[in-house]
This record gives C-alpha cells, sequence and structure tokens, in this order.
C-alpha cells in the first residue's frame, strides 16, 4: 500500500468522522430547536389562557355592572317619576279639598253665628213689642188734643207711628223698606190705570223680589170726637162718621190697585190704622168691615198687628239668607264629594303604577337570574369556561 493510498484512505475516515460529528450536532440543533419551540408553544397558549381568562373577566364584571347599574337606574327612574306624579297630583287635590274645606267650615261658622244673633235679636224683638203695645195707649191719649182738628197733623203722626214701629222691628230704610215711594224697583213711575200719579207710604221688601204696599193715611178726627162726646147721642154720631171715613179709606186704597201699578207687589195692600181702638169702634159698628176690605184687597192691621207682619217679614228674609247659605254649604259639599272621588280615583292610579312598576321589577329579576337564558347564567359559564374570578356573585333578588 503506497503513502497516497494510506492518506487517501486517513482523508476518507476523517471525513466520515466529521460527518458523523456535524450530524451529531445537526441533531442536537434540532432537539434542542424543537424543545424551544415547544416550551415557547406552552407559553404563549398559557398567556392567551389568561387573556382570554382576564377579558372574560372584565366582560363578567361590565355585565354585572351594567346590569345592576340599569336594574337600578330603571328602578330609580320610576320610583322618582312616580313619586313626582304621585306629589303632584296629590297636591292637586288636596290643595282644593282643603279649601273647600276651609270654606265649608267657615259656612257652617257663619251659618251658627247668625243663628245666635237672630235668636237674640228675636228675644229684642219680642220686649219691643210689649214695650210698644204698652206705650201706644199712652200715645194715643198724649196726642188726642194735638190731633183733635188737625187732619195733616193726624197724617203725619201716623206715618211716623208706621215708621217706628218698622225700625223698632229693626228694619232700615233705603234696604228693607223704602218710604213715600214714587218708582218702582225697576224704575218706572208708579202711576194708576187712570194715569195719575201713585205715591205709597211704604214698600216693604220682601224676598224673591215681592213687596208689600202699606198705607196710613187715616183720619182719626171722629174718633177722636167719639172719645170726647158728651153723650150717647154724640157717640153714635161720631161712630158713624168714623166708620164712613174707615171705610172711604179702605174705597180709596183698593181703587189705586197697587198689585197692578206695582211690579212684584203681593195682591193685598195693607191699610195701617195706628190706634187699636180706632180699628174696633168701626168694628162695633160694622162686624162684615174685614170682610169687605178683603173684597177691596185691602187687610187693615194696627200697631201690633203690623208687628206681628214685619217680624213675619223678617223671619222670611232671615230664612232666605238661610237658604241661600244651605245651597251653599250643599254646593261646598258637593264640591268637596267630587274632589275626593278624584282623589279616589288618583289613588287608585297610584295603586296600579306601584303595581306596574312591582311586575317590571318581576320582569327585570326573570332576567337577570330566573328566566330561561338569564344573565347570571351566562356570567357563570364563563365561569366554568375558566374564568378566575375572585369575588362570587350575590343571591339573586327575588321576585
Amino acid at each position: 500500500m503506497t503513502i497516497v493510498s494510506v492518506i487517501c484512505l486517513l482523508a476518507v475516515c476523517l471525513i466520515a468522522v466529521g460527518f458523523g460529528i456535524y450530524t451529531a450536532y445537526i441533531r442536537r440543533s434540532l432537539t434542542a430547536t424543537v424543545s424551544e419551540l415547544q416550551r415557547q408553544q406552552v407559553v404563549e397558549r398559557d398567556k392567551a389562557a389568561e387573556m382570554n381568562r382576564l377579558e372574560m373577566e372584565m366582560q363578567r364584571k361590565v355585565l354585572l355592572q351594567s346590569v345592576e347599574n340599569l336594574s337600578q337606574k330603571l328602578a330609580v327612574t320610576q320610583a322618582d317619576r312616580i313619586k313626582d306624579e304621585s306629589k303632584r297630583e296629590i297636591n292637586n287635590i288636596v290643595e282644593p279639598l282643603r279649601r273647600h274645606l276651609d270654606n265649608f267650615d267657615r259656612l257652617l261658622r257663619e251659618s251658627g253665628e247668625r243663628e245666635t244673633a237672630a235668636r237674640a235679636s228675636l228675644k229684642g224683638q219680642i220686649e219691643s213689642l210689649i214695650n210698644l203695645n204698652r206705650s201706644l195707649g199712652d200715645e194715643a191719649r198724649d196726642l188726642v188734643n194735638a190731633l183733635r182738628s188737625n187732619g195733616k197733623a193726624q197724617g203725619d203722626w201716623g206715618e211716623m207711628q208706621l215708621t217706628s214701629i218698622l225700625q223698632q222691628a229693626g228694619l232700615e230704610q233705603g234696604v228693607h223698606y223704602r218710604a213715600q215711594v214714587t218708582r218702582d224697583e225697576t224704575g218706572r213711575v208708579i202711576r194708576s190705570e187712570e194715569g195719575g200719579q201713585l205715591r205709597p207710604d211704604v214698600l216693604l221688601n220682601l224676598p224673591d223680589n215681592r213687596t208689600l204696599v202699606i198705607d196710613s193715611k187715616v183720619s182719626l178726627t171722629a174718633y177722636i170726637n167719639y172719645n170726647a162726646a158728651a153723650d150717647r147721642e154724640q157717640r153714635k154720631q161720631a161712630a158713624k162718621r168714623h166708620l164712613d171715613s174707615v171705610k172711604k179709606h179702605i174705597a180709596e186704597l183698593g181703587t189705586k190697585d197697587y198689585p197692578k201699578s206695582i211690579t212684584g207687589a203681593l195682591d193685598q195692600s195693607l191699610m195701617f190704622i195706628p190706634i187699636e181702638g180706632a180699628l174696633q169702634l168701626a168694628l162695633s159698628q160694622d162686624p162684615g168691615l174685614l170682610q169687605y176690605a178683603a173684597s177691596m184687597k185691602v187687610a187693615i192691621v194696627t200697631p201690633v198687628h203690623l208687628y206681628s207682619i214685619v217680624l213675619l217679614a223678617e223671619q222670611l228674609w232671615r230664612q232666605d239668607t238661610q237658604k241661600k247659605h244651605v245651597l251653599e254649604i250643599a254646593e261646598a259639599g258637593g264640591k268637596i264629594y267630587d274632589k275626593l272621588a278624584i282623589f279616589v280615583d288618583s289613588f287608585n292610579k297610584i295603586g296600579e303604577n306601584l303595581r306596574t312598576v312591582q311586575n317590571q321589577y318581576e320582569t327585570a329579576v326573570k332576567q337577570l337570574s330566573s328566566g330561561k337564558g338569564n344573565l347570571i347564567s351566562r356570567v357563570e359559564k364563563l365561569k366554568t369556561l375558566g374564568a378566575n374570578a375572585k369575588r362570587q356573585l350575590p343571591d339573586a333578588p327575588e321576585e
């Protein structure tokens, strides 16, 4: 074997050994690379899993917070809206109701005060009637001489007695009655059917725009002569003249026919005789005198009779006022009832609104926790898929 052959053989051996070493190096390098790749894959997988967990946890928190905010917002909004609406409705009802109750209380209080005052006034009027009856006789006797021959004085005295009785009964001129009237309530001049102007002594106002005519034009000369007569024959003649005078005034008053001339006048007019004895003397001469007067639509009254009639008129006015207040009270009571009905209706609506909120709340609870596909069950699934939660969901609200 030559040297060249030996060298070639050595070269081949060296090449084989080098290739084996290179192959082993390459294998080790590949193994290390594969191991590194596997390690990196595990790291990336863990990292991706952690990111997924964090993202799911964040989504869960956001979802829970959104649900909680939505529920709170819904509850607060509904509660505030119902609270505000209910407050406004209640205020709108209670305030008018309070005003009507105050007005109702005021009307009742005023009615009681007026009734108390009326009773006191009636007591005073009765006492005045007693005193009036006592004084009339004395006044008549004192005036006999002054009135004996003065017709004008008789008329003035009669009108004065008439006015005095009206005032003692508590009536005011221009309010409850009018004296020496030439025009009626409408402003029309009072005239007879023949066109002559009339002037009634007193127009007594009554409820419902009615009027009572009172006339006091009666001559007392014959009556005074009767009381001053020295013998029976003179008294008989004076009594006859007195009856004729009374009948004459009845006829004159009936002929004037005030009911046709004065708007709202009652069918009968009152003829006032200021002395009780004067009427009794005329009746003793003609017992049918009152019937005759009635046929002429005239009613004869003396001070006591007139005072009773005036008291009756005052009572009619009081009853009319009370009637108006009763109507006002009834109207106020009706308004209170209506307001209470509205209040009850609104209160029922408040109950309906509360039930609506309760139904909405139960629906929200179902969507959150108990219904099919509710939000909590979906979030819990995220946890089972690997979400690493640090807190536990609290118990869901009950329906």
